[in-house]
This record gives C-alpha cells, structure tokens and sequence, in this order.
C-alpha cells in the first residue's frame, strides 16, 4: 500500500483500523513512527510478519510513549505472539491468565516474562502452550504467578539465554522437555507439583 513511500513519518492506529496487509509497509518505514492509544489497538490487528511495520525499522508509540513494559489486561481471550515482533524497546510483558496465546515469540526483543497474577492467588487455569517461546534467544526470565496450572511440551525448550524462572504455588505439571537445553542452572519447584515430564530440564 506504501511501497516506495519512504518520506512517510507517521501511522495513526484507528479504532476503524482492523488489518494491515502483507508487505503494506515494505519500503515506507525506515524512520516511521506507529502510534496507538492502547496497547489493545496493536494487538486487535493481528499484526503477521510480513505486514509489520516494525519490521522495515519503525518504532510503536502507546499513548505517546515508547514503552519497554507491557501488561495485557486481564480478559483478554487470545493475540498473536507475532504483534510483538521487531518491538525494539519492549523488554518485559506481562500475560494474564484468561489470554490464549497462538504463533509464538521469535523476533521480538523481550528479555522478561510474568504469566499470570504476582498479587492475587486465582485458581490455576493457564496452560502455557506447546513451541510458545521455543528457541528464543532474548529472554532472560520468566516468572509463573498464580494461575498458571501446567507448562506445555518444549514450551521453553532451547532458550539459552534463559537463566531464572520463578515458580509461584499453583503449578501442578511440567511437560516433556520444556525446559530441555536452556541457561537454567539452579531451579526451585514449588510442593503443588504432581508431575514433572520426561526430560523437562
């Protein structure tokens, strides 16, 4: 839609605003600036890869602000691990329990996570999928608060940058290899664990 655009400085997130399209921003974002109010206009887009355009060198404003933390609010049902991809500022983002996440986080610049709640002790319901974080290089930590009832298969698996995870009460199960061929050395599993899978760590 912009190709060739590259004297386009400024993208406005609207709520009419549902899509952004394959390659929309190719060769029009060198220096771009993307804003939006909320953190929930980027994600409602479904931002794929090749569509993103952080991914040709602009930088997203929420709010007005070039945030490095982002919390998504309790509720939400599901987003894309891919709306996070090439957000150079982002270091921390907090998942809430209720939020199904789909895709998984390859190109994104996270160094810390917290999935689920560090404050208020809800029934553990969260699943953390299969492959989510598999093999990402930035993250450095990763926190289960309350909530968070299992981690899937090889969830984790092949971050070796990943040196501490912190285990709240709740989880009851660690799936096969999800945590195999990581920077863990040391690691406390809390008493509400039942099972722990074959090569989890």
């Amino acid at each position: 839609a912009f190709y060739g655009y590259g004297c386009l400085k400024i993208f406005e997130i609207t709520d009419n605003l549902l899509k952004i399209g394959d390659s929309a921003f190719s060769s029009a974002c060198k220096d771009m600036k993307v804003h939006a109010e909320t953190v929930m206009d980027w994600l409602d887009m479904n931002v794929y890869s090749s569509g993103n355009p952080l991914k040709y060198g602009a930088d997203i404003y929420i709010d007005g602000e070039k945030p490095t933390e982002v919390v998504i609010p309790e509720g939400v049902k599901e987003f894309s691990a891919t709306s996070f991809d090439y957000w150079r500022s982002l270091k921390k983002i907090t998942i809430p329990t209720t939020a199904y996440v789909y895709h998984n986080f390859d190109n994104t610049s996270i160094e810390e996570v917290v999935v689920g709640s560090l404050t208020e002790k809800i029934k553990p319901v969260k699943t953390i999928s299969y492959l989510l974080f598999r093999n990402n290089k930035k993250i450095k930590k990763i926190t289960f608060g309350y909530g968070v009832k299992s981690i899937g298969e090889k969830a984790f698996e092949g971050m070796t940058n990943l040196k501490e995870v912190v285990f709240y009460d709740g989880i009851e199960e660690i799936g096969v290899r999800a945590f195999c061929d990581t920077g863990i050395t040391s690691i406390t599993i809390p008493s509400t664990v039942k099972s722990v899978k074959g090569g989890a760590f």
